[in-house]
């Protein structure tokens, strides 16, 4: 009886510490590292930053949204290899009804998720971006526009069941509203405390969907992130009572936000120059793609014009346009206070002098796009700032923390000493 308790005890003392990951979408550095500038009351954030480490701004991947950073968060590659490259899919005839990059089968790259599942961890997940049919013991993925009966299915074997006939129903159809981050809590508090997870991945949509309708630094964005914060506290706390206080914790979001007040449509261009059948724009708020869907030099010479009508008017905002011949394609980037639309039937650009919203999906080195990561935990040194870091960094450090590694990953472990 000794031996096997003595075993019980090394095995404990053995196993990485429990790895909370949360991200808090659109969240802005700043918001947390200047909180006293915009007299935020985020206390536990504000622990977060002064018992941890973290990242002055984190560069993002192309485009700066939400699947794809999500992707490069978990697997420590970029879009072009993990296979994530917009939010949704490029479905010129719109034969996907809508549908986005919500199936993990899409991932072309191992997953954070994956390698721990096969070292034995214990993994958890509730609404992180592409999680459709992971390999995540204990997963609700994020998916929307389903009857509940259909979403149910798509989760682990009876699990909403399960924690509805204690918690009340769960928010099926409220996705993107700090509403729908507060009920989704409860659904984490539960797993965390019941399922006791090594690895447990969560999401908050509500400051995107914010900054989006008011804008960055609007104080409906900062009343918002307040209320997440107290979430935080909550999922930290569930966390640590389970631990019994070793919980690592991890903070992180997919992109900054700027402020919009104009619109391009660079179909609508296309159309007007008779090319709406030989190309199409594929655009992430402020960048886009154009896709040559007739792939020859005629054709692409012809958008190469249209863009650069586009480029030299002050209206549409551009930055800089990228050319990729071999595949038929380019990349354009706006400039702050632009953003795309896909739409051929509407102006090529349309200032509006009220709008007051906000967007993301810019090129990365734009500094607004910027986002965030925070960690704290016993192995976790405090108040190092750890600079200005690559998105794909994240993954390979998370992965030490949890003893296991991504072989693939482009990044560095941030907190392995030089």
């Amino acid at each position: 009886m000794l031996t096997i308790i003595v075993s019980a005890m090394l095995a404990v003392a053995d196993s990485p510490p429990p790895l909370i990951l949360i991200s808090i979408d659109g969240l802005k550095p700043d918001y947390v590292i200047e909180a006293d500038k915009y007299n935020l009351q985020i206390p536990r954030l504000r622990k977060m930053r002064e018992e941890g480490a973290y990242a002055s701004g984190v560069k993002g991947v192309i485009p700066t949204v939400t699947f794809p950073s999500h992707t490069t968060i978990v697997t420590g590659v970029s879009p072009k290899k993990h296979g994530i490259l917009f939010n949704h899919p490029f479905d010129s005839f719109n034969q996907n009804n809508g549908a986005w990059y919500w199936y993990a089968e899409d991932i072309n790259a191992p997953t954070l998720w994956d390698v721990a599942a096969d070292a034995g961890l214990i993994v958890s997940n509730v609404e992180w971006p592409v999680t459709v049919g992971a390999n995540i013991d204990i997963n609700i993925p994020q998916y929307w526009g389903c009857e509940e009966k259909m979403f149910r299915s798509i989760c682990s074997p009876n699990l909403i069941i399960e924690m509805e006939r204690t918690l009340g129903s769960y928010p099926y159809h409220d996705h993107f509203t700090i509403d729908g981050d507060a009920e989704r809590t409860k659904f984490n508090e539960y797993i965390l405390i019941n399922k006791k997870p090594d690895f447990h991945l969560c999401y908050f949509s509500g400051l995107d969907t914010q900054q989006h309708i008011t804008g960055p630094y609007s104080q409906e964005a900062f009343d918002v992130l307040e209320k997440i914060d107290e979430l935080v506290g909550r999922i930290t706390d569930a966390a640590n009572r389970y631990s019994d206080g070793r919980a690592t914790i991890c903070i992180v979001s997919d992109h900054g936000f700027a402020p919009i007040n104009s619109i391009v449509s660079v179909n609508a261009a296309l159309k007007e120059a008779g090319l709406m059948q030989d190309a199409q724009a594929w655009s992430s708020g402020g960048s886009t793609t154009i896709i040559l869907q007739t792939k020859n030099d005629e054709i692409y010479e012809r958008v190469k014009t249209v863009l650069g009508r586009l480029q030299i008017n002050d209206e549409c905002g551009f930055d800089r346009i990228i050319e990729d011949k071999d595949n038929y394609q380019f990349l354009v980037g706006l400039r702050s206070g632009y953003c795309f639309n896909d739409d051929f039937n509407r102006p090529v650009a349309i200032k509006y002098e009220q709008w007051s919203g906000g967007g993301h999906g810019y090129l990365p080195d734009m500094v607004e796009m910027d986002a965030s990561f925070f960690i704290t935990g016993n192995e976790i040194p405090a108040n190092t700032c750890l600079g200005r870091i690559d998105m794909r960094d994240i993954a390979p450090t998370l992965a030490r923390l949890l003893n296991i590694t991504l072989p693939l990953a482009e990044g560095r472990n941030l907190l392995q000493k030089e």
